[in-house]
């Protein structure tokens, strides 16, 4: 008879089960590892700062006459400051080295005797610098002026000259009014509106708008109940109105605006004699403080880069350009 072979049992059903456990304890205690090596090598939650105040000071000695002062632009080591005398029927063209130290020779200057826009444009290219005031643009290389027609200007020059470029087009402030030229060059007027301000009567747009973190901002303001001057900053919606409530700068009337490191700077006048610049964060929308400026200065126009600020008074007989650096 043959004999079956039967294949022997080696583990037994206790066995068995000792041996799922087993598995299963340390199948845990690998997760319990992953779980806890991972944890270990995760970075700390990040809290984000608010920016801070950019502090500035007055740098000593470093004023020039610049009586008239209606715009600057800066192109690299030279200011070009416009003035207009005459009652606009004449505009001067001054370069300053950007430092106000006293120039070894003579910077190139000349006059325009044409009547002056209600608004002027400036732009750069190479080594000379171009004006527009209303319909009219000149060209400055040197002591030299010469008038340029539109259609002669380079792309690049035409679209600086155009106003501040920003979404939807460049921007420009004329009469009170809040204007976008579209590329193709059709002007469109924009209106803020003063419904988001306290009292209607506002002045719509009280200078050239600013474009800072991707939008366009315009200083504007109201009267309270009580009679008192009231500044504020407006975000600008690229279709039009207001976009978002209105940045309040106290008692005032903010006279200019400019983006310099990252901030706007807004210039209110209190009183005839009392002048503040006030820093705001364009991002949050937070005002950084303010800063009372020089006594009997009050500046109409400046241009800014990360480490300065220029801005000048348009006094007839008794404007000034004051340079100031960020500490």
């Amino acid at each position: 008879m043959q004999s079956v072979v039967r294949p022997v049992q080696k583990f037994g059903p206790v066995s068995r089960w000792v041996s799922v456990i087993a598995l299963a304890v340390a199948v845990a205690a690998v997760v319990v590892i992953a779980r806890d090596t991972r944890s270990s090598h995760a970075p700390p939650p990040v809290t984000a700062r608010p920016p801070s105040a950019r502090p500035f000071r007055l740098i000593a000695d470093r004023s020039v006459p610049a009586p008239g002062a209606a715009a600057i632009i800066e192109h690299g080591h030279t200011l070009l400051v416009v003035s207009v005398a005459r009652e606009g029927g004449l505009i001067r063209l001054v370069e300053h080295h950007a430092t106000l130290r006293p120039a070894k020779h003579s910077l190139p200057h000349a006059v325009i005797q044409a009547h002056a826009g209600l608004t002027f444009t400036l732009a750069a290219r190479g080594s000379s610098y171009y004006i527009r005031s209303g319909t009219r643009t000149w060209k400055l290389t040197g002591h030299h002026v010469q008038r340029v027609p539109a259609s002669k200007l380079r792309p690049a020059v035409a679209r600086q000259l155009a106003g501040t470029p920003g979404p939807g087009g460049a921007w420009i402030a004329a009469n009170q009014k809040l204007f976008v030229v579209s590329p193709a060059g059709h002007r469109q007027l924009v209106s803020v509106g003063p419904s988001r301000l306290p009292k209607a009567g506002l002045t719509p747009v009280n200078n050239a708008p600013v474009v800072a973190a991707g939008s366009v901002w315009v200083i504007q303001s109201a009267t309270s109940a009580a009679g008192d001057d009231l500044g504020y900053l407006q975000r600008v919606h690229p279709a039009g109105g207001a976009d978002g409530a209105p940045i309040a700068l106290g008692h005032g009337i903010p006279v200019l605006a400019l983006a310099a490191s990252g901030r706007i700077w807004v210039v209110t006048n209190t009183e005839r004699q009392h002048s503040l610049i006030w820093q705001i964060d364009p991002g949050t929308g937070r005002v950084l403080g303010s800063t009372p400026l020089p006594a009997s200065f009050l500046p109409t126009v400046g241009r800014g880069t990360n480490t300065t600020l220029w801005l000048a008074s348009n006094g007839p007989h008794d404007g000034r350009l004051f340079r100031f650096a960020m500490r």
